[in-house]
């Protein structure tokens, strides 16, 4: 983002400054590489989901800690188990919807999958 807002100014055609352009050239060429990082990795789309896992987590064991809400039980144990599993199977169904999925690439809508595949057993 800082390397955006120092782009205009350091390129503006009112600078004669030689150093300057050629700051502008490896300003621009920092901000395209990490933009493609971003998209090609999504730590943004990573980050959140492992941030929301984490608090789910916390709040699981301060609970069974503490003995409160689910946990005022006898079978505290074995609800906290089952409850930290499904936090734990929900990221990772995200994780496959939000990060892996988004990165593949999309099977285009009019040619149905198998479609002018070469494969003799289908003939």
């Amino acid at each position: 983002m800082v390397g955006a807002l120092l782009l205009p100014p350091l390129a503006s055609p009112t600078v004669e400054a030689s150093w300057a352009r050629w700051t502008a050239l490896c300003v621009s060429l920092v901000v395209a590489i990490c933009t493609a990082l971003e998209s090609t990795f999504r730590f943004g789309n990573r980050w959140r989901l492992y941030r929301r896992m984490l608090d789910e987590l916390r709040s699981e064991g301060w609970a069974y800690a503490y003995h409160t809400g689910p946990y005022a039980s006898k079978a505290e144990f074995t609800r906290f188990v089952e409850r930290s599993e499904e936090a734990i199977r929900r990221y990772g169904e995200e994780y496959v919807a939000d990060v892996l999925v988004l990165g593949a690439p999309a099977q285009h809508p009019s040619v149905p999958p198998n479609q002018g595949d070469i494969n003799p057993a289908n003939d």
